[in-house]
């Protein structure tokens, strides 16, 4: 039988308490995931090598990989936009190579994405659900502490006068006190 909620859970025989949590994950599509192709790993690996040698050529075959072999399930127009954005990103790091090598780190990132994205190629984009079940020794029952209150702190009531042996002296910035007489 289930807690109510925020109660702690039910002790069972032998002193044991077990919590069961469920997890359901769902992958939302974003921007990034629509920008690199899913393909199969063996493509993927063939477009990094293309891109560790001769910077964008495999982001360009990647590009192309898009109508025959890669973003299964994806619209005919997300295909086109995919197509796109990596030729055009390919053709960028050909030209950017030369420029302190910005185009050939930026090609070979690119492929560790494509390899990165290969997980999505098989998948099939349902939800996962993930049940952890925990059981632990209950906790050994405490003691009670007993917690007495100390008695308050006697403090001289302010409205006596101070004691006679105490001079009076002036505050700072307040004038003499008059003489007694």
């Amino acid at each position: 039988m289930a807690a109510p909620y925020g109660q702690p859970p039910p002790q069972q025989a032998g002193g044991t308490v077990t919590t069961v949590t469920v997890v359901q994950t769902e992958q939302k599509p974003n921007a990034c995931r629509a920008a690199i192709p899913a393909m199969h790993i063996a493509m993927a690996v063939v477009c990094l090598i293309f891109n560790i040698f001769i910077p964008g050529v495999g982001t360009i075959m990647a590009a192309f990989a898009v109508f025959c072999c890669a973003n299964t399930g994806q619209s005919g127009g997300g295909k086109v936009g995919t197509f796109c954005l990596n030729f055009w990103v390919g053709l960028l790091q050909l030209a950017t190579c030369w420029i302190f090598l910005i185009g050939w780190i930026w090609s070979i990132m690119w492929g560790a994405a494509f390899i990165g994205m290969s997980a999505d190629y098989h998948s099939t984009n349902e939800p996962t659900t993930t049940v952890v079940t925990t059981t632990a020794a209950a906790p050994p029952p405490q003691q009670a502490m007993v917690v007495t209150n100390p008695p308050p702190y006697s403090q001289p009531p302010y409205n006596q006068p101070p004691p006679a042996n105490l001079p009076l002296q002036p505050m700072p910035g307040q004038p003499d006190y008059p003489e007694k007489v």
